[in-house]
């Protein structure tokens, strides 16, 4: 299931932000090889808002705080939704007349 765990990150210190977040795809990592579903698919950072947004892949909300609580972060919010992709396409040639 996709999930958008959100937090806000007053006096936001990009270089800890990205190490966290490194740390966050570790503890996935080890989730999974404990056979508990949890994949970082991406972060959304604001920077004028001081906030960071992660899609999460995982069995269930209790999951994705647990990936949190692991390397010491929480989320002011996760929320259920759902994942949307959109695939490159390549562009349709016209035919001349």
């Amino acid at each position: 299931m996709a999930f958008l765990a959100e937090r806000q990150l007053p006096g936001l210190d990009r270089d800890a932000l990205l190490r966290s977040l490194k740390s966050l795809d570790q503890a996935a990592q080890a989730m999974r090889e404990a056979r508990i579903a949890v994949w970082h698919l991406g972060s959304a950072i604001v920077l004028e808002r001081e906030a960071c947004a992660r899609q999460v892949d995982a069995a269930s909300a209790t999951a994705v705080a647990d990936a949190d609580d692991r390397v010491g972060v929480s989320s002011d919010r996760i929320t259920h939704g759902v994942a949307v992709t959109r695939g490159r396409r390549k562009p349709r040639r016209r035919h001349q007349p």
